[in-house]
């Protein structure tokens, strides 16, 4: 980052403009004065108009200089904002009070399933029977996506249970009595 250099082939030109005081062997007096304790491999992706996320996105770096602050939810701190309001229920630091239940996405999901936990909560009822913590009460049995299959074959634990019957011979825990040889797939094998 040095004018013989080109200021790095221009990369650093936007940084050098905003802190001028922080480039070729400079003090970076201007960034360290409005981010003290930020730390980071690269200071121009602070306030560059994207949320870097990761240690960018701390309190120490002012949210990554603003570019990770939510309208609206000031105290919701994510990697990925745009996530927050688009019309997908995301889990996790989304799905919190702070980030509004992930800016409104995930209200009819928590009132439906409030003890369902699990990675991806627009899996629930999206008409595909997803196995594990989806196929249980908890979570309305997939949201009633699995209700016919647990209802044939209600002692098949299998970690897909909308492969049985699809049509192709599965192998493995679906070819077995309790699971139909996966619903009849495996039949004439």
């Amino acid at each position: 980052n040095t004018e013989e250099c080109g200021w790095d082939g221009g990369d650093c030109i936007d940084f050098n403009t905003m802190y001028p005081d922080c480039h070729g062997g400079g003090d970076c007096a201007s960034f360290n004065a409005t981010f003290p304790g930020c730390r980071v491999k690269f200071p121009a992706l602070i306030a560059d108009g994207g949320c870097e996320g990761g240690v960018y996105n701390t309190e120490e770096c002012g949210w990554d200089g603003g570019d990770c602050v939510i309208e609206g939810y000031p105290n919701c701190h994510v990697n990925i904002p745009s996530w927050i309001g688009n019309g997908e229920c995301d889990e996790g630091e989304y799905n919190t009070e702070e980030c509004g239940w992930d800016g409104g996405d995930c209200t009819e999901f928590n009132a439906l399933y409030p003890k369902c936990s699990v990675d991806s909560p627009s899996s629930v009822g999206n008409g595909v029977c997803n196995g594990g913590d989806y196929n249980t009460e908890l979570c309305g049995w997939d949201g009633g996506d699995c209700i016919a299959i647990n209802g044939k074959y209600p002692d098949c634990v299998v970690g897909s249970p909308s492969r049985i019957g699809d049509g192709e011979c599965n192998g493995g825990a679906y070819n077995f009595e309790e699971c139909g040889w996966d619903g009849g797939d495996c039949i004439e094998f």
